[in-house]
């Protein structure tokens, strides 16, 4: 079992922090919501960067 450092640092390691969007739309929760989706999808790629290889 992961305790102490060992557990931080795995968790760090699925944490994608201050990813930054620059979205406009007509409508205030428009644009929050197509914000929302384009940095979900930059988080996703930066974790999966993280976990595999280029190569793979």
């Amino acid at each position: 079992m992961l305790a102490g450092p060992e557990l931080a640092a795995a968790a760090s390691l699925y944490n994608v922090a201050e990813v930054h969007v620059d979205v406009t739309a007509k409508d205030a929760v428009i644009a929050r919501e197509k914000g929302m989706a384009e940095a979900e999808t930059r988080a996703m790629k930066t974790l999966l960067a993280r976990l595999m290889p280029l190569s793979s």
